[in-house]
């Protein structure tokens, strides 16, 4: 098969924006990033969307440094007081951690999964 008859398929393939739904590929960032939160259904399509796994991971992470490694660094250094604090720390954490991971770095989507139902899900 001669090369001009091949076609090159990146060149056939629509080009995804990093923040495209992963249903109908438009694009869901916003300018300036991080002016709002992620958004977990696709304004266009409808369809139910999420940050990526490992942006989801991130938050966890960030949360838990923020959680527990604030109080180590102002001096409390046994188990007990340490598990406490942290405890208590940890719903600001999460939601410091979402405003730093999600302002420095555009959420990227993926479908979010409906194996799991809940109560709200009737």
């Amino acid at each position: 098969m001669p090369a001009k008859e091949i076609e090159d398929l990146s060149n056939r393939l629509p080009r995804r924006a990093w923040s495209a739904c992963p249903n109908c590929y438009s694009d869901l960032a916003v300018y300036p990033r991080g002016s709002k939160p992620p958004i977990y259904k696709c304004p266009f399509c409808g369809a139910a969307i999420s940050p990526i796994w490992w942006q989801r991971y991130l938050v966890s992470a960030v949360a838990l440094v923020l959680a527990y490694g604030i109080p180590a660094a102002l001096g409390i250094r046994d188990i007990m007081g340490m598990l406490i604090v942290g405890l208590i720390c940890i719903f600001p954490a999460i939601v410091c951690a979402y405003i730093l991971v999600f302002k420095t770095i555009p959420p990227k989507y993926d479908w979010t999964n409906g194996a799991v139902m809940n109560l709200f899900q009737r």
